[in-house]
């Protein structure tokens, strides 16, 4: 790895700089600096107020101006907005760039049938160096040239506290960024009913990006961690959640009335129960109500999907694998070059003429 190597690190929302600014105070203690890219401007998902909080420099991303001088693009979302754009056009100067999994992720893109494939996201397949959650992710890109399990550094607090316990149950409304959205107040109408039909006292967690309309209900105003604490029943959909439920032992439903078909949630090994009606809602409550968590089937379920168990040890895996990336380029030459034209040909669009114009002044 060359001295004086430079990252160039992209957030999209909060958790995203939270977690970026622990790899690059790591990366800055083996002498390799780093830059921090706002696209609150474009997202406005709260990343700056991250920044600001810690004290971190950060550009606007329309005052980038030479994509050159970064020896790696990090980012946690290659899908979205400028930061896709960003992404294809460092593939085209072969700079590396890197996705670090967010945690739980529909590879796929499950909900969306296939007479509508143009609206899959295809998350991780434009980075071209990808960090995963666990080693049941590595079977979604078999082929990749650059693969490595580094766990999810923003559980931290989940592997180092006590967590105190109560009666309450916690229903985390997430039908974010429009997935399933028709079925979200049908959903959450099931739930209410099952929760007040059994006299159950109940807090709502809504995602920011959730438009689902909720009147005069006890929306939490806590962080989900606080909420998480202070529950005893998780109800959920798809969501990272359910993993940060089951790390801080608490009784999981995955309740999934709307038929999503997410490989990660098909088996829950024991680990958490499932429920695709109203029915069934009702019947795995008084289960968890007369039954305690099996910390064996837990603890398997997130050997298999969460393979790093620290923070610490996360951190230093994400360090050691951008220093192996870095060095495998100290005899690149960064630059606009045919082979990575005709290599991503297929991403030149999003580069340059995609919706997101201003991947062109990158």
């Amino acid at each position: 790895m060359k001295s004086g190597s430079l990252i160039l690190f992209c957030p999209h929302n909060k958790y995203h700089a939270e977690t970026m600014i622990l790899v690059a105070r790591k990366m800055d203690a083996i002498g390799v600096s780093s830059n921090f890219l706002s696209v609150d401007k474009y997202h406005g998902e709260g990343a700056e107020v991250v920044f600001k909080r810690e004290g971190v420099e950060y550009h606007e991303f329309d005052r980038i101006q030479d994509i050159q001088k970064y020896d790696l693009i990090f980012v946690m979302n290659d899908w979205g907005g400028v930061v896709k754009s960003l992404v294809c056009r460092a593939n085209l100067y072969g700079i590396p760039t890197v996705g670090l999994v967010e945690g739980v992720q529909d590879f796929e893109d499950s909900h969306i049938p296939w007479w509508r494939a143009y609206k899959r996201r295809k998350p991780y397949q434009r980075v071209k160096k990808r960090l995963f959650a666990s080693n049941y992710d590595l079977r979604f890109f078999p082929t990749s040239d650059y693969n490595s399990v580094v766990g999810v550094p923003r559980f931290r607090y989940l592997f180092e506290e006590d967590v105190a316990s109560s009666s309450k149950v916690l229903v985390n409304l997430n039908f974010s960024y429009g997935v399933f959205s028709k079925a979200s107040a049908g959903w959450l109408d099931d739930v209410k009913h099952v929760l007040r039909k059994m006299n159950k006292e109940y807090i709502i967690s809504k995602h920011p990006k959730d438009n689902t309309p909720v009147k005069g209900d006890n929306i939490s105003k806590n962080t989900l961690h606080d909420d998480l604490a202070c529950s005893d029943i998780v109800i959920s959909r798809f969501s990272t959640v359910i993993l940060e439920a089951l790390l801080m032992n608490k009784k999981v439903i995955y309740y999934n009335p709307h038929g999503e078909r997410v490989d990660k949630f098909e088996s829950s090994m024991g680990a958490y129960l499932v429920a695709k009606n109203k029915s069934e809602l009702f019947d795995r409550m008084q289960t968890w109500s007369s039954n305690d968590v099996c910390l064996e089937r837990v603890r398997a379920f997130l050997k298999l999907h969460l393979s790093v168990g620290s923070m610490n040890e996360s951190l230093d895996r994400i360090s050691l694998a951008l220093r192996e990336i870095l060095t495998q380029k100290v005899d690149g030459k960064k630059g606009f070059r045919l082979v990575n034209f005709l290599r991503f040909r297929r991403q030149i669009f999003h580069a340059f003429v995609g919706r997101d114009f201003n991947g062109f002044f990158v």
